[in-house]
């Protein structure tokens, strides 16, 4: 693609390894170029689906409905399972390299504070 390597934190291969894959190798391949098209500065950004229980969906097919439009509240619900998931996988780490800030592609501050509005403590605690 014409792009120099990128990194990959290890919040990053945990979410990789984490995931259950529905479309083999295929999917993977999808993942990793549209991460590469999506990533900025020197590391490699991965962005999964996440089904309201917080585990990984079953496919990135079911991505949202560009004709749907999403209520407030199933939007809010949809952020706070993905920010409670990037916290599982990254053992409750927020800021820092392999952190969930890091993972979601957010400053940890704005995390934080989002973890506070939303009454999201962290895991480790």
């Amino acid at each position: 693609m014409n792009r120099p390597p990128l990194g990959l934190a290890k919040g990053t291969i945990d979410t990789l390894c984490g995931y259950d894959w529905p479309g083999n190798v295929r999917e993977l391949q999808n993942v990793i170029e549209r991460g590469l098209i999506m990533s900025r500065g020197g590391s490699l950004q991965i962005q999964l689906p996440v089904a309201g229980d917080g585990r990984g969906a079953s496919s990135l097919k079911h991505e949202p409905d560009s004709d749907r439009i999403y209520t407030d509240a199933e939007v809010r619900k949809l952020e706070r399972a993905n920010i409670i998931r990037a916290l599982q996988l990254t053992d409750g780490k927020v800021a820092g390299e392999g952190g969930a800030a890091e993972l979601l592609g957010i400053r940890p501050s704005t995390l934080a504070s989002r973890m506070k509005s939303m009454n999201i403590r962290r895991l480790m605690e």
